[in-house]
């Protein structure tokens, strides 16, 4: 699976200072994922700023540009749109596309929380100790 991402579209959207310091955060959010990026920005860059899982290409339009590579793509589930663009994510969802929207797209890249030794991962609680609990809980918030 491919991000596909609407470089400045979501730039904006970030507190990143520089070009650089965004595709940074999409290697490490890619790397932790084992997923890559193509990074479309409007304009020209006379600069290498890729990595090994970000590509980044400068295209005269960059939404002419996503357009046409969704356009050409012929597996939908190879690639995750992020963009806020209207235009693009009706052309995305259009496509079969999956979209996350620039302002809802997330760099955590903190592994997920590991379970202790001693919590069962399969724990179930029954019906008699979820109403106990229910009680309880009810009594103390009428206090």
């Amino acid at each position: 699976m491919k991000y596909l991402i609407d470089g400045y579209n979501l730039f904006y959207q970030t507190d990143c200072e520089t070009k650089e310091d965004l595709i940074f955060r999409i290697d490490s959010f890619c790397r932790q994922r084992g997923k890559s990026a193509l990074v479309v920005f409007d304009g020209f860059c006379p600069d290498k700023i890729g990595t090994g899982r970000v590509e980044v290409r400068f295209a005269g339009d960059a939404d002419r540009e996503i357009s046409a590579i969704i356009e050409a793509n012929q597996n939908p589930s190879e690639l995750i749109l992020v963009s806020s663009d209207g235009e693009l994510v009706y052309i995305a969802r259009k496509n079969k596309i999956k979209v996350i929207k620039s302002e809802h797209f997330l760099f955590e890249t903190e592994a997920p929380r590991q379970i202790e030794q001693d919590e069962n991962p399969n724990f179930r609680m029954s019906d008699r100790e979820a109403e106990r609990l229910l009680e309880e809980f009810n009594y103390f918030k009428s206090e």
